[in-house]
């Protein structure tokens, strides 16, 4: 989760004439700044994405914010997709359930559906012939009658080391700092002035 904040207190001491206004042009700065890191944070997710899947646009787990409000000054850009940080930025991926991840070996089906979430129960439940499972993975019987071998279809282990994705030079909170370092300052200025505009009416 990365979070946008304001240092309220401090921006109020310089500006006591217009104190009531201050929470909520900052509350809205804060919402206009997460916005602008959301969109990038989904624009370089875009440029990196290996398929053609938009998970990123689900209203439940994609990349979602946190607003702020004017009793509650700070706001956040988050993803409920447990794997994408890791899709993204490398790193060690241990079970999200269950106690093992089924990692697919050269042998393993090319099928898309097989290698994603689910993938390998999806390919037990189908009873394809001669394939079955063990507390070490999934294979599939080979050769015949008097010389037949296994060959492991996916491994069941602990942990993995997921590789960072090829062009990644900027992981998310990175990306999210930065917009919130160049672009708060202009949403702010923009929100109260135009706050007192409308107080004066």
């Amino acid at each position: 989760m990365i979070d946008v904040r304001s240092n309220i207190n401090e921006v109020m001491r310089g500006m006591r004439k217009h104190r009531r206004q201050i929470p909520f042009a900052a509350s809205q700065a804060i919402n206009d700044t997460t916005k602008d890191a959301r969109q990038s944070i989904i624009k370089d997710v875009q440029h990196k994405q290996r398929g053609k899947a938009t998970w990123w646009k689900n209203r439940s787990t994609g990349i979602l914010r946190e607003f702020a409000k004017k009793n509650k000054l700070w706001g956040s850009v988050y993803t409920k997709m447990h794997w994408a940080r890791l899709q993204y930025e490398g790193g060690t991926k241990t079970p999200h359930r269950g106690k093992s991840i089924a990692v697919p070996t050269d042998k393993a089906p090319k099928a898309k559906k097989y290698r994603k979430p689910g993938g390998v129960k999806q390919y037990l439940s189908e009873k394809k012939k001669g394939v079955f499972a063990t507390p070490s993975g999934v294979y599939k019987s080979k050769g015949r009658k008097g010389s037949k071998y296994s060959e492991r279809l996916f491994a069941f282990v602990k942990r993995a080391h997921i590789q960072k994705a090829k062009g990644v030079l900027r992981d998310f909170d990175t990306v999210a700092e930065k917009v919130a370092r160049r672009r708060f300052v202009l949403h702010f200025r923009k929100r109260i002035e135009r706050a007192i505009k409308t107080a004066r009416r």
